[in-house]
């Protein structure tokens, strides 16, 4: 199929992907459109209002930090080929009053119906048209109240430099704090990997430096928990900083490290 042209438009209440054919090509193009809009459910459902896939493939929502879209996902669908309608989306986290998500079309590359993504490997592709991804941007607003949640996917440590990095995928916090990464090899104690600050609110994709004497190694368990800076001098202090509770429980997720990337 030869297409001439893609077109992104953007308002303030509707965002759409689509593209144009030449005269005589009459096949579907890749296209999704999706508005400005109120999270349904508990705050943690979003709607794609129009939707075309050429080939089975996933509707996939990651968030936007700096108005530009972040790789790990927050929320995936699995869609057939051809046009869809009111495609409903659930998070893996309520939505934050205001913040900005992007809705993208990947392509299921070996068909296997799993939405597969690991950092610099484009495993499940977004969908191109004349070199422009398939995507959209758009706002959401929420009533639920905020609830305190952390979110990291396995993944590599990446190695940037000299420096080793971990990827905090969402931190919502109540106030100002700290994520926490830790590990508990077999036969130690539980010991800190690194951690980095959060301010109240939604932050996403938080870069966790970690120590070159305590960087895990493939296979490795981690846990990411939530810390209130609890005497507010801006430092981690093990001693006195203490875990942010919900529901009489530390808010806190486990992730695993597959292996080692370069950027």
């Amino acid at each position: 199929m030869q297409t001439k042209r893609a077109l992104m438009i953007m308002g303030s209440a509707l965002a759409l992907v689509s593209a144009c054919g030449d005269d005589d090509d009459d096949g579907p193009i890749p296209a999704l459109s999706v508005s400005d809009q109120s999270a349904s459910g508990a705050g943690d459902v979003v709607t794609i209002q129009t939707l075309t896939s050429t080939e089975a493939g996933f509707v996939v929502i990651v968030q936007a930090v700096d108005d530009q879209p972040t790789a790990p996902a927050i929320g995936v669908r699995a869609i057939d080929a051809g046009d869809h309608t009111d495609v409903e989306i659930a998070l893996e986290r309520p939505a934050v009053d205001g913040e900005s998500l992007y809705a993208r079309l990947h392509v299921d590359a070996n068909g296997n119906g799993v939405y597969e993504w690991t950092p610099g490997e484009a495993l499940d592709p977004i969908v191109a048209v004349d070199g422009d991804d398939v995507k959209a941007e758009f706002t959401v607003t929420s009533t639920q109240p905020t609830i305190p949640v952390v979110l990291a996917d396995d993944q590599p440590v990446t190695v940037d430099g000299n420096d080793k990095l971990l990827i905090v995928k969402s931190a919502i916090t109540s106030t100002t704090g700290f994520v926490l990464i830790k590990a508990k090899p077999a036969g130690s104690e539980t010991m800190s990997v690194g951690f980095a600050p959060l301010e109240a609110g939604l932050n996403a994709m938080v870069e966790v430096t970690v120590s070159s004497t305590t960087a895990p190694t493939a296979g490795t368990a981690l846990e990411a928990s939530l810390v209130v800076d609890t005497d507010g001098d801006g430092e981690y202090d093990p001693a006195v900083d203490e875990a942010l509770i919900v529901d009489g429980e530390p808010v806190s997720v486990d992730f695993m490290i597959s292996g080692v990337s370069t950027q």
